[in-house]
């Protein structure tokens, strides 16, 4: 299977900026182009929004405790670069992707 094409805009994202960090986290149906705004629009902040892996390139019958398993080590990761550059540091996350941050809320102390 090939990896699927990223429509221009919605790649990930990193902003960097001062020492406050904001994992942003996009919803289900969402890219990072959905949170875009969130990013662009707030105080200068160092944010990353990555493109979250649903699995849509799969077959129909998903294995969804793979999926959300994936996407939680990834926001783990991504919340590891934050913490080794920032002095305070959120995550926040739209539709599914709130669902995730609460899920990484109970495996790390945010």
């Amino acid at each position: 299977m090939t990896a699927a094409m990223v429509i221009p805009g919605a790649e990930s994202f990193f902003l960097p900026g001062n020492s406050i960090g904001i994992l942003i986290c996009h919803g289900f149906n969402g890219t990072p182009q959905s949170v875009r705004y969130l990013g662009e629009n707030s105080p200068p902040k160092v944010l990353l929004s990555s493109l979250l892996d649903w699995g849509a390139t799969e077959r129909m019958n998903m294995k969804w405790k793979r999926v959300i398993i994936r996407n939680g080590y990834r926001m783990l990761k991504w919340l590891m670069k934050i913490k080794r550059t920032c002095t305070m540091y959120f995550a926040i996350g739209q539709s599914m992707g709130g669902a995730l941050v609460l899920d990484l809320a109970t495996k790390v102390c945010l």
